[in-house]
């Protein structure tokens, strides 16, 4: 995160990063982003789709490989959940201004992360453990495999929406107490339950993701204002928000070396 924030602030204040302006003939301009945007775009760089990688390895040859490139991935998502979360948190919710950038920034930044991630990594480890102890000690719930399934994604849900409730990661908490389940909750189910549950939730997420990519598609063609908008004086079909090829060129460079750096030292210091 720290790299890949001082490579785009390097970019910003060089004048790589640049943009069409829809309005001036597609006159190139210099685009204007905020420090805390650029932490906001930096901080979802530090996600990555391990699906791809990990299609490649096969964890026969490579277990060591295959186990970097995976927990690397999971790791690289949880801490761009998390920063995301904290550097949202610097946006003030009635539209003004965010607080401005200080040599203070980056402890804050550090302490409410760690303060976040721990808040919602305990509130996952509760509902985890609390899903192992009703089916361990209530053997009742697991008469149908049925209710099992359901009975597992209702707390899913209540430890997510009791995250966000609080104002903390909920996908975190979801992740955590998922985690959790599997290693926990899973053995004190029924037989039946166990079968189900794992077919159920693999399904749910292969739908999941097919959504994501899906709407991330569909999103593209977003940019495009085909009917009139109040404000624009444009024309119908115009470009609404003009691509930045410099910085998706910049970003895409930045994402590589850095996800390079962070297998290849992993690998060699383990």
């Amino acid at each position: 995160f720290a790299m890949y924030s001082g490579l785009f602030f390097a970019a910003s204040e060089l004048g790589w990063l640049t943009r069409a302006h829809p309005e001036a003939g597609g006159k190139i301009e210099r685009l204007d982003i905020g420090p805390y945007e650029i932490l906001s775009i930096c901080s979802l760089l530090c996600s990555s789709d391990v699906i791809a990688a990990i299609s490649m390895v096969d964890f026969g040859k490579s277990p060591k490989l295959f186990s970097i490139i995976y927990g690397e991935g999971v790791f690289n998502d949880i801490v761009s959940i998390i920063l995301f979360g904290v550097v949202q948190k610097q946006f003030p919710n009635d539209g003004s201004p965010p607080r401005p950038l200080t040599w203070s920034s980056p402890g804050t930044i550090i302490t409410d992360f760690f303060i976040l991630a721990l808040k919602s990594l305990s509130l996952g480890i509760f509902f985890g453990f609390l899903s192992a102890i009703l089916f361990k000690k209530f053997r009742l719930l697991t008469h149908s495999p049925i209710s099992e399934t359901l009975i597992i994604q209702t707390i899913g849900f209540i430890a997510y929406f009791t995250s966000e409730a609080g104002e903390l990661s909920g996908i975190i908490s979801l992740l955590t107490c998922g985690v959790i389940m599997a290693h926990y909750t899973w053995y004190n189910l029924s037989p039946q339950g166990k079968t189900i549950s794992s077919v159920s939730y693999s399904i749910f997420g292969s739908i999941a993701e097919s959504l994501v990519f899906i709407y991330i598609g569909l999103s593209v063609f977003a940019y495009y204002n085909k009917y009139d908008i109040k404000g624009y004086h444009g024309n119908a079909g115009d470009l609404l928000y003009p691509w930045s090829w410099s910085t998706i060129w910049i970003m895409s460079i930045i994402v590589v070396v850095g996800r390079c750096a962070a297998v290849w030292s992993v690998h060699f210091m383990f």
